[in-house]
């Protein structure tokens, strides 16, 4: 009587796939263990940011469980193709983690919201809604302007994947050095501010914990 969401189904591996198909078509399965049938009344929303048509020509998903699962497919547009709901998007966010960190209402002033608008996000809603996040918990205040929106945006450029090693013999280049001190400056402002609180540090500057060590050790700060 209820829904069972899938989420990612295009990264469940082939052998979970056959295990799938059987809920779908024959409504039953057993329990890890078990040995009796239990019957399933479930609706089943599948998502993905996968393309299920190539994959199923690739033989990596199974063509029955596609059509299984498309039968009443929606699709739903990148953040950048639908930039009309941004605003909708960065007041909920603003309002949500206002609350939630103890600030109240959050303002977000009109140039703020127009450079929010301008960006592409290819991270998507989770993207937009991770930034957010951070613009309310470095704001000084229960203001976000302009200013705020491009620190940061600055900022999430600055921490980037760690760098391959050049090549023996190959010069360091002065790119190179500026984005380290640059990701080193992000580093040290983020802790600052968090007196310390590593955890908090790695969600406001939109990286796991596992990449904020990696880049304090890189970067002796640890």
């Amino acid at each position: 009587g209820g829904t069972l969401f899938l989420d990612e189904i295009g990264d469940v591996p082939l052998a979970m796939q056959v295990k799938l198909l059987r809920v779908l078509q024959e409504r039953t399965f057993e329990r890890l263990g078990g040995t009796e049938t239990v019957k399933v009344d479930v609706r089943f929303v599948a998502a993905t940011h996968q393309d299920l048509d190539v994959m199923v020509r690739a033989k990596t998903f199974r063509e029955d469980l596609y059509y299984r699962l498309a039968v009443v497919p929606i699709v739903m547009p990148p953040l950048r193709a639908r930039p009309e709901d941004i605003a909708a998007l960065v007041s909920r966010f603003a309002a949500t983690f206002g609350q939630a960190n103890g600030k109240g209402t959050i303002k977000i002033e009109a140039d703020a919201m127009e450079r929010l608008g301008r960006e592409e996000w290819p991270g998507n809603v989770r993207e937009l809604q991770n930034f957010v996040e951070r613009l309310v918990v470095l704001a000084d205040g229960t203001t976000i302007g302009r200013a705020d929106v491009e620190r940061e945006l600055a900022r999430s450029v600055a921490i980037t994947p760690p760098t391959p090693s050049p090549p023996s013999g190959a010069s360091t280049s002065t790119l190179d050095d500026r984005r380290r001190t640059t990701e080193r400056d992000a580093l040290r402002e983020a802790l600052d501010r968090v007196q310390g609180n590593r955890t908090l540090a790695a969600r406001i500057l939109g990286i796991s914990r596992r990449t904020l060590y990696n880049k304090l050790a890189e970067h002796d700060l640890g």
